[in-house]
């Protein structure tokens, strides 16, 4: 087995990202391609975030940044300390271990590729067990003044352990037990007889999400009522749960930069007297908000900047949500 701590006391994550891209990075030099999807225009740039380096895709929004162990996990399909196995034997760091690595499956990428290979696209399937509410998530959650009856009600569920499979062999492993330095939560997406999962782990600096969710997925559009006055549309499940415990009415794309279906969209407005965008307040968030504005024919909403805030979650926790709620109700709405 290959230890994470013994990659990174030979190389830095910005090595790894310098092997696998086949060229030398410039930080912060926005001319780079994101290799993880059908990318035109060399618009990304890298940077260190929180002791980690990313590529940062602007464009796309957060959803889209990834750091080298996600680019190797994807680039050979295997999970994480598989490819720490794979870094060792790429960059010939002569770590010594006993796993046994498949040097079949790697997906070549060349520095301008245009496309990005199929099956970096092709879905996994989950095997998700469920455990009893703790004290520690209901800690976590209220946080961000989010209660049990809320987690429920958006089908969000507490994660004891999960497996996955491969698109090779589609035989399902173990892939996650619980712990309370690892808490994980699924995200169940019901939508016209349908299910997938969205797996959030808060704590989990290097797998964070994952899923099988597509894109075109939005949450909270099963819960809507007939009939409300004003229907937001935020950034995240999480800030969606923080406007219903506002008494807001809200539903929440993959990403910011994700479209809604049209006909999603023709729904709502038959429900409801106004639309809001209420995305991020830093500059993805505020480009997308002025372009689904112009495009659903609605207005937006900014929350204000501070050091430490930057979406409505965050706002919760950092500000209580009596005064996130008097916020978004005497903020300016803006129209592109």
């Amino acid at each position: 087995m290959v230890l994470l701590s013994d990659v990174l006391s030979k190389v830095t994550e910005k090595d790894i990202m310098e092997h696998y891209y086949n060229c030398s990075i410039k930080d912060k030099k926005a001319i780079y391609k994101n290799l993880l999807r059908n990318d035109d225009k060399p618009t990304c740039y890298f940077n260190w975030y929180r002791g980690h380096y990313y590529l940062v895709d602007r464009g796309r929004g957060r959803d889209s940044n990834f750091d080298c162990f996600t680019l190797v996990k994807s680039i050979y399909n295997c999970n994480f300390s598989e490819a720490l196995c794979f870094i060792n034997r790429d960059m010939n760091l002569n770590i010594s271990s006993n796993s046994i690595i498949n040097s079949n499956n790697k997906i070549k990428i060349k520095k301008n590729d245009n496309e990005t290979d199929k099956s970096l696209h092709l879905k996994i399937n989950y095997k998700v067990k469920s455990r009893k509410w703790n004290q520690h998530d209901i800690d976590y959650w209220n946080q961000f003044n989010i209660n049990i009856s809320t987690l429920k009600l958006y089908n969000v569920i507490p994660v004891s352990s999960f497996e996955s499979d491969n698109n090779d062999s589609f035989k399902f492993k173990p892939k996650y037990k619980y712990k309370e330095t690892d808490p994980c939560y699924a995200y169940v997406f019901k939508y016209d007889n349908c299910i997938r999962l969205k797996l959030y782990r808060p704590l989990n600096a290097i797998s964070k999400w994952q899923g099988n969710i597509n894109i075109t997925d939005v949450f909270g559009y099963e819960q809507l009522p007939d009939e409300c006055n004003t229907v937001y549309i935020c950034s995240s499940l999480k800030d969606l749960m923080c406007l219903h415990e506002m008494g807001f009415t809200a539903i929440a794309p993959q990403s910011e930069t994700s479209d809604i279906p049209e006909e999603i969209i023709d729904n709502i407005r038959l429900r409801s007297k106004k639309l809001i965008i209420l995305f991020d307040n830093d500059y993805t968030g505020i480009e997308q908000s002025k372009k689904y504005a112009s495009k659903y024919n609605c207005r937006y909403i900014v929350l204000p900047h501070d050091d430490i805030s930057k979406d409505v979650a965050e706002y919760v926790k950092n500000h209580g949500l009596n005064k996130t709620k008097e916020i978004i109700l005497t903020s300016k709405q803006l129209i592109r």
